[in-house]
């Protein structure tokens, strides 16, 4: 007992700023101190009427018009006043905020009438402009639904008060989610939800030493047995109020009582009371200070590459693909299978294609999985790259505005498929590379080791295909010396004893010629006789290599010059799935009846589509858990207590944006940890929560700013995701490659869509004032107006948050086409702090700065702004139009790290179109360069050959070093307009000093990616050129036939 003690004491104070934040020791959570602001918080009595908020406390479901009466009574009010107090206590009473520099003009006489106009003035343009503030309102509810995956519109009551040893709290003990509908006539408050508690109260409650039964919140239908419950449970008999009374906003020094305290009010507001669970699991990893325990990486990472490299070597035809894969897709998903894994996904790398074969390989091999993001956008992406594999999953995702059919169809869709199975479907036997590549790539390697190649490709180059007079060459001996011939073979052998100082055996007067030497020179003389080729070009050769190892080099033509065709195993997997489920359900029929019901229960209700989506959730957990080994989830989500190590795998997406506290508790839960995300990209932020940022602590992992930051710190085994699909120019990602992913992520044009115009710049010169950018503010309205018809899905980014209120104000209250694409989801308003996670065909930016902005108080240069550009400039997939009304030339000048970031890409951007294409582009010849030529002798024989015997029916030219963004084709074949016709990738078997096969897969990887962006590719291999010219000569002129 004194060891669990003494290891609590110990785990709390070596992780005192992770607990506090776990705690939310320094909140500004509305759900546990509630105040009312009019901006998110609504006081609904005084807002809209006592009959709003008994309607709402009386009926399980409502759907209400509210209108605001509290606008016009504080009109009424302040129009009445005739002195600065009676309009402070005006303000206070309907509970509006009154800025300090009113207060001190309305105790002035001479400013107090002047000022009381405007305040009047405002308060009318408010009236007038409801709508359009509850249409805002509802925004912001749509946004952090898709920012952090949780559905945050509530109402809330039966609040309670008190001091805990921790701080103050005044929060309501059960909320239940709403919507707002808004139409031409009225706005409605509409909800079909049961009240729920609100765990992060029941949490401190319990912290305080309350003992709650927890199964009465499992589902609150009705209002007033809960409140029975909680007055029971604190000894209070009746409260001397009505829950519907007027909310009272209480200053936290006001609360002193350190018994609980029942308060009045009904309010609508934005609130987090999710995550009990969660806070309950860290706290008892903290308090058994074993949060060490739960990431182990070994020091020694070449451990972790031989498993990777055994796995592909050996057992890749074991992997299962539901989505098409890059080898570094391919890598990411084998080491996530078997070990602990960072998918270090840059924009537009195909992370959630990487994550859905995990999930499909994790369904195959029968095990199960957690997989998690507080990003909604990331798991609607990852359900689509699922497809049919999505039945077979359990996503629970907190989006209030999903309606029946939505939830209900992949339900049925799974129904469906078990009950209706279809006949049996094989695996496709993929491999990520075959044996006799392997083979191949070993033997070349050992030779360049043994520097047999070289000698063996130059003797194959002598004698091409003729393999009879090599047979025949390696009958001679490099120690002799051959002499010319000249059609007279006596005079050859004679020539040879002299040459070599052989002396001659004579009998009886004669010379007698050994048969050695004769069968010697016949060789020699064959040679000569039927190819013409002279002894001496090759004998040095001979000693060097030998036929056997030639007769290999001969079948490394046999090499893959493509990847393979990997067919998809989609229905497969469905049809596999639906046979195992359909067996453990006919096994419950005769040894588990119970199951069995329940089954046939759920099936029958999954076809009906009655029930509201959470019931039928609570109706049917137990058989849930049963047919569903993954479940998709948010971590805000409530969820069962699992146990430590209950999942097989846990899979969380956008790691670098979930802070410490928030991820562990899913990490504990598995067996091997996935972490996708990137590093540089945002760091997590909260919308509700002010945390400990204090230094104090030891300098241990657990004060990362980030989950991804945490095991990356531990050593967790990383693999990079290194192609970027998502632009279809390179210049919209080539400055994010350079500066952020040290140009090791490959951008490349499509070469049917690239275009100059891809990233266009306007200068607007507008003014910045009180964080406004009117000007650029219009002209991004209108540049969105323009271009509406032209792409499907639009971003508007202001690099800050007011920039975006006033645009989005304006488009709602002038602009009724742009309203319209925002509720179709046409048309995106977002700042720069919370973009990630977005994409778009174009992206319009507005930077709102100009020259006598002090840049280095904006959140694009403080700590964490260069990343958080970093996510803003790779959001298009087509086309960014910029407008600035600054340059590097009227800058303030900044020192931090981020603002030199910020100064670069402004330079970025006043590049021409072919400096910004190459501006990730490493020079790969650095070394080489000291030493001579760049370009090796292969390529230049290669471009001489086809220059030479390669012929088309049109003029066509070829071009060295082609660029197509961070890549360069070795050779390219253009028609007379300059366009692209074919490639020519030049391949010297580079693949020894310990690259090997990675190299080669890493080169056919980035020839399959060229294909993809519209570039076909001939590989000529070096033994091919050396020995087939001809043969290569047919293939290039047939194919170039084709393509013209």
């Amino acid at each position: 007992m004194s060891t669990i003690s003494n290891n609590s004491k110990k785990g709390e104070k070596k992780y005192s700023k992770l607990l506090n934040n776990l705690l939310l020791i320094k909140s500004r959570d509305q759900a546990l101190f509630t105040k009312v602001n009019n901006t998110e918080i609504f006081d609904i009595n005084s807002k809209f009427g006592e009959e709003v908020s008994k309607k709402i406390l009386g009926q399980k479901t409502f759907n209400l018009e509210i209108k605001e009466k509290d606008i016009q009574s504080l009109i009424n009010e302040v129009s009445r006043s005739e002195d600065h107090n009676e309009i402070i206590n005006a303000y206070e009473k309907y509970k509006f905020r009154l800025f300090n520099k009113s207060k001190i003009l309305l105790e002035n006489e001479k400013s107090f009438s002047e000022e009381k106009n405007e305040l009047l003035k405002d308060l009318k343009e408010k009236k007038q402009k409801e709508k359009t503030r509850w249409k805002l309102y509802r925004r912001k509810v749509y946004d952090l639904n898709a920012q952090e995956n949780i559905w945050a519109l509530h109402v809330g009551t039966l609040f309670i008060k008190f001091v805990s040893s921790k701080k103050e709290i005044y929060a309501p003990l059960i909320l239940k989610e709403c919507q707002l509908e808004i139409n031409e006539n009225n706005v409605k408050l509409k909800s079909e939800e049961n009240w729920k508690i609100n765990e992060k109260l029941i949490f401190m409650l319990e912290e305080e030493g309350y003992i709650f039964d927890n199964s009465k919140f499992d589902e609150i239908i009705e209002i007033n047995e809960i409140k029975k419950y909680f007055l029971n449970y604190f000894n209070v008999n009746e409260l001397d109020f009505e829950m519907s009374d007027e909310f009272k906003n209480i200053k936290r020094e006001d609360i002193l009582n350190r018994i609980i305290e029942f308060q009045p009010g009904v309010v609508l507001g934005l609130f987090k009371p999710s995550g009990g669970h969660l806070r309950k699991t860290m706290q008892e990893i903290i308090k058994k200070d074993i949060l060490d325990e739960i990431i182990d990486a070994n020091p020694d990472k070449s451990v972790y590459d031989e498993n990777v490299e055994n796995y592909i070597l050996n057992k890749s035809s074991d992997l299962i693909r539901i989505q098409k894969s890059n080898f570094s897709q391919d890598k990411a998903l084998i080491s996530s299978l078997i070990q602990n894994t960072v998918i270090w996904g840059p924009p537009g790398t195909g992370k959630s294609q990487v994550i859905a074969n995990i999930i499909a390989n994790i369904l195959e091999n029968n095990k199960t999985a957690i997989v998690m993001s507080q990003k909604k956008a990331a798991l609607d992406v990852l359900k689509k790259r699922l497809n049919k594999i999505s039945f077979f999953v359990l996503f629970i995702l907190n989006d209030n505005k999903m309606d029946k059919q939505e939830f209900y169809t992949p339900l049925q869709e799974f129904v469906k498929h078990v009950e209706n199975r279809k006949t049996k479907i094989n695996k496709s036997a993929n491999k990520i590379i075959e044996k006799q590549d392997i083979d191949i790539l070993n033997f070349i390697s050992e030779m360049k080791k043994n520097n047999k190649y070289l000698n063996s490709l130059k003797i194959m180059e002598i004698f091409k295909d003729n393999w009879n007079l090599l047979s025949n060459a390696f009958n001679l001996s490099d120690k002799w010396i051959y002499p010319e011939f000249k059609d007279n073979e006596k005079k050859f052998l004679k020539d040879f004893y002299e040459i070599n100082k052989i002396i001659v055996k004579k009998v009886l007067g004669l010379k007698i010629y050994s048969k050695k030497y004769k069968e010697l020179c016949r060789n020699a003389i064959s040679i000569i006789n039927e190819s013409n080729i002279k002894i001496d070009s090759f004998i040095d050769l001979i000693g060097k290599t030998d036929l056997s190892t030639l007769l290999k080099l001969k079948e490394c033509e046999k090499l893959s010059s493509k990847i393979s065709n990997i067919e998809m195993d989609e229905d497969y997997l469905v049809n596999i799935l639906s046979e195992r489920i359909l067996s453990k359900i006919n096994s419950w029929k005769y040894y588990n009846k119970s199951l069995f019901d329940d089954y046939k229960r759920f099936a029958n209700a999954a076809r009906a589509a009655r029930r509201i989506p959470y019931k039928f959730l609570n109706d049917h957990i137990s058989i849930i858990k049963e047919l569903f080994p993954i479940i998709v989830t948010t971590p805000e989500t409530t969820f069962i207590n699992w146990e430590r190590n209950y999942f097989d795998f846990a899979v969380l997406d956008e790691s670098s944006q979930m802070f410490i506290e928030i991820g562990l508790p899913i990490l504990y839960l598995s067996k091997i940890k996935i972490l996708a995300g990137d590093p540089q990209q945002m760091q997590p932020t909260s919308w509700f929560e002010t945390r400990d940022q204090s230094d104090e602590e030891e300098d241990v992992a657990e004060n990362a700013n980030s989950l991804l930051d945490y095991v990356r710190n531990k050593g967790v085994y990383e693999i990079m995701l290194n192609q970027n699909y998502r632009s279809s120019s390179a210049s919209l990602m080539s400055f994010s490659s350079k500066n952020f992913y040290n140009s090791d992520l490959e951008v490349i044009d499509d070469e049917v869509k690239k275009e100059q115009t891809s990233i266009e710049v306007e200068n607007i010169n507008g003014i910045w004032e009180k964080g406004i950018n009117i000007k650029e503010a219009k002209r991004a309205i209108e540049v969105v107006n323009e271009q509406l018809t032209n792409y499907k899905k639009i971003i508007l980014l202001t690099f800050n948050s007011d920039q975006r209120q006033i645009i989005e104000k304006e488009i709602l209250e002038k602009w009724p086409n742009l309203s319209k694409a925002i509720e179709d989801e046409q048309l995106t308003v977002r700042n720069i702090e919370n973009i990630q996670g977005d994409e778009a065909d174009l992206v319009v930016v507005s930077i709102v700065y100009d020259p006598n902005t002090n840049i280095s108080s904006t959140y694009v240069a403080r700590a964490g702004g260069k990343n958080a550009l970093n996510v803003a400039i790779s959001r298009a997939k087509e086309k960014m139009i910029v407008l600035k009304s600054i340059d590097t030339k009227n800058i303030k000048s900044g020192k931090s790290e981020d603002f030199q970031t910020f100064y670069k890409w402004l330079n970025f951007l006043d590049m021409s179109y072919e400096e910004k294409t190459k501006y990730s582009k490493k020079d790969k010849f650095q070394i080489e360069e000291s030493f001579g030529e760049v370009d090796s002798k292969f390529e230049r024989d290669v471009l001489e050959f086809i220059k030479e015997r390669v012929q088309t029916h049109k003029k066509t030219k070829i071009i060295k070093q082609y660029e197509v963004g961070s890549y360069s084709i070795d050779l390219a074949i253009v028609n007379e307009k300059g366009r692209f016709i074919l490639g020519i990738e030049v391949d010297g078997y580079a693949y020894h000093e310990g690259q090997g096969y990675d190299k080669y897969l890493s080169d056919l990887s980035r020839q399959s990616f060229l294909e993809t962006k519209g570039y076909p590719i001939f590989r000529v291999k070096e033994i091919d050129f050396k020995i087939n010219k001809k043969k290569l000569e047919r293939q290039l002129n047939n194919l170039l036939e084709e393509l013209i």
